[in-house]
């Protein structure tokens, strides 16, 4: 207390200024600390970007709102032949043909206008050295940090051998498609889930129906059987064996000349609504690994075919008979007693039992024919016999 009477509270300054100094040194060691941490996983950052941008093959770049390059990786500049510092700076006019730049510039310009990516599109492009190559192209706009456009990033990758083989896969394709549908006989293909995946023109014909009603589906059944019976390849996608074909069809057989094929010949109710003999051909279809993929299917109607072969037997049975027997009375003639005679003579033999042998005679017989005439006398042989 003074001697005004006043008090007040007298504080050592010297300490809490040394204390003060200290705790902000600590403090200033800590940011030091924290921010060379931070420069640490920037330049960690920056050169597994750096390690990204120059060790993958595919092409990257950036620019701004003007086209220029703003940074471009190695595999960019290689494929100018240059540094990526060289390239820097430059537009498409300056690295590419006028047309294919223009085209850049084009879907450049999109991007930053829509705000929109161009993602994997497929492009035909022609290198400095003047290759040519399919390449597949992304384009994604960059944004400052208020959200506007600033430019953009792409990301460009040679697909030649893909495309190529796409193409060649394609070429196939259409080469075995075409080879169907030049084929005469009926022809399907279908798939591991009994999908037909060909129809050709010979089988839209006899069966009446488009291809397009049935590719992708299983329904071509019902245009065979009108309860949808399984068709031979059906079959085939079961079990590739003639073991289980004959459980359905018993006349089916292996084709030697046809690996692994069979044949079978059957009556369908539902061909374009008739009552058809089909003879059915039928072989498994393998990919390179030799893995069963779907089952072919060739179709030959032979209906006139079976028609004349029931019509031949038929004939031939009734001619056998006639053969046999005489035209006025309707009994066995004397070709047939004499077959007859020696097959039981035989038999008789065989078992040491006696042969009986009985005659029938008409007495007077030649009277009636020289009294009555010759036809009295074959209305009495038929009435008799």
């Amino acid at each position: 207390m003074n001697a005004g009477g006043n008090d007040f509270l007298s504080l050592p300054c010297a300490p809490i200024v040394a204390l003060t100094r200290v705790n902000i040194a600590l403090i200033h060691m800590k940011l030091l600390k924290e921010n060379r941490k931070i420069r640490q996983e920037l330049e960690l950052h920056k050169n597994l970007m750096t390690e990204l941008l120059n060790n993958t093959p595919d092409i990257i770049y950036f620019k701004n709102r003007e086209g220029k390059l703003v940074l471009v990786n190695k595999a960019h500049a290689e494929g100018h032949g240059k540094a990526p510092e060289d390239i820097a700076g430059k537009t498409d006019f300056e690295l590419f043909p006028r047309k294919e730049a223009e085209k850049m510039t084009i879907d450049d310009m999109y991007v930053m206008e829509t705000k929109r990516p161009i993602i994997d599109r497929i492009e035909h492009t022609t290198r400095p050295n003047g290759e040519k190559h399919y390449v597949s192209t992304t384009k994604i706009p960059r944004f400052d940090s208020k959200g506007n456009v600033i430019g953009i990033m792409g990301i460009t990758r040679i697909v030649t051998p893909r495309i190529l083989a796409e193409k060649e896969a394609a070429r196939e394709k259409k080469l075995i498609r075409d080879i169907i549908n030049s084929m005469s006989l009926p022809t399907f293909v279908i798939d591991n889930n009994h999908n037909v995946i060909y129809w050709n023109r010979a089988c839209e014909k006899i069966t009446l129906v488009n291809k397009h009603e049935v590719l992708g589906t299983s329904s071509y059944r019902k245009f065979f059987s009108k309860k949808g019976k399984p068709c031979l390849a059906d079959l085939m996608l079961e079990e590739n064996s003639i073991e289980h074909i004959k459980k359905h069809f018993k006349n089916a057989e292996s084709l030697d000349f046809l690996n692994q094929s069979i044949a079978v010949e059957m009556w369908v109710d539902n061909l374009a609504g008739k009552k058809r003999y089909l003879r059915e051909v039928s072989s498994l279809l393998y990919d390179e690994d030799d893995k069963v993929i779907g089952a072919i299917e060739t179709i030959e109607d032979l209906t006139e075919h079976k028609n004349l072969e029931q019509s031949l037997k038929k004939k031939e049975k009734i001619l056998s008979r006639l053969a046999l027997l005489d035209p006025l009375t309707g009994l066995y003639n004397y070709r047939y007693f004499v077959d007859c005679l020696n097959s039981e003579f035989k038999r008789a033999q065989r078992s040491l039992r006696p042969l009986s042998l009985v005659f029938l005679d008409i007495d007077y017989f030649k009277s009636i024919n020289d009294t009555y005439g010759h036809s009295i006398g074959d209305k009495v042989l038929k009435q008799f016999s």
